[in-house]
């Protein structure tokens, strides 16, 4: 799963979710294939000192490889299985603009309409892409706005604090003419969530979208996971030794990439949209 939110020391747990393009036939993948991919994963782990990973194959609508790796935590013997909760990261993005395009559906939310509609508070730098800026230029990267992952980091800041602090933010580039990774925009996009349903962001993709697709093992928030069972924990390295690390919390900007998932829940929702 792609991580966006910054790169932390070494990523060292990770979750992998491969869709092979609709041609490729399920029965077309040889258990002498299967084997060798088990064969190169467990290879691959050994020379990067991957303490756990968890991997599945879908191919059409059938989830043809899935197996979890090592273990969750070095130096302990949890081991990774296929039902382990990782972060999915900015994977989170998609899923958020999944919960968006429900409400446009439902015509509570319309795309092209401006943010300022949903809220009224919203502010930017600047005025007119303050009265512009629409619902799809919050998950498009084009506002002209710079990476400001400096706000979110903060860990004393909330997320209104945080999405009322882009008051304060200039543009770096003409609104709409190029593109600029921006992750406090999904804090925002989560506003609007709330703002149209009456349902916190990750109150509403629990109800609207997890709990229909059955995706028992899935969390939106750090916070919603901590504590229970199954749980990756993150790694760095020091020196030639891995350590474990401390969680860095995106709860305060969700939205962007805060989901914990299994690599069974997220092959399971693949194959079904295959």
């Amino acid at each position: 799963m792609p991580l966006s939110l910054g790169r932390p020391p070494l990523l060292l747990v990770v979750l992998a979710v491969l869709a092979l393009p609709v041609s490729v036939q399920a029965q077309q993948l040889e258990a002498g294939e299967l084997s060798a991919l088990d064969e190169y994963v467990s290879g691959a782990m050994a020379a990067w000192n991957v303490p756990g990973l968890a991997i599945a194959v879908v191919a059409d609508d059938a989830v043809v490889f899935s197996k979890g790796y090592g273990v969750r935590e070095v130096g302990q013997r949890d081991p990774v299985d296929t039902g382990t909760r990782f972060a999915i990261g900015s994977t989170t993005k998609a899923i958020v603009a999944t919960a968006l395009g429900i409400l446009v559906d439902e015509g509570s939310v319309e795309w092209d309409a401006p943010v300022i509609s949903y809220l009224p508070w919203f502010r930017v730098g600047d005025p007119y892409i303050t009265r512009e800026m629409t619902v799809r230029d919050l998950l498009t990267h084009r506002a002209g706005f710079p990476n400001i992952d400096q706000i979110w980091v903060n860990p004393g800041l909330t997320t209104d604090q945080i999405v009322r602090r882009i008051a304060e933010l200039q543009p770096v580039y003409s609104f709409r003419s190029g593109y600029l990774y921006q992750n406090v925009m999904y804090a925002v996009a989560g506003e609007v969530i709330e703002a149209a349903s009456g349902m916190a962001w990750d109150e509403f993709v629990r109800t609207r979208i997890f709990e229909p697709l059955g995706m028992t093992a899935t969390e939106a928030t750090l916070a919603a996971v901590e504590g229970q069972p199954k749980v990756a924990q993150p790694h760095t390295r020091s020196g030639d030794s891995i350590r474990l690390t401390r969680n860095r919390s995106v709860d305060a900007v969700g939205p962007a990439g805060s989901i914990w998932s299994s690599v069974d829940d997220m092959a399971s929702v693949t194959a079904h949209s295959t």
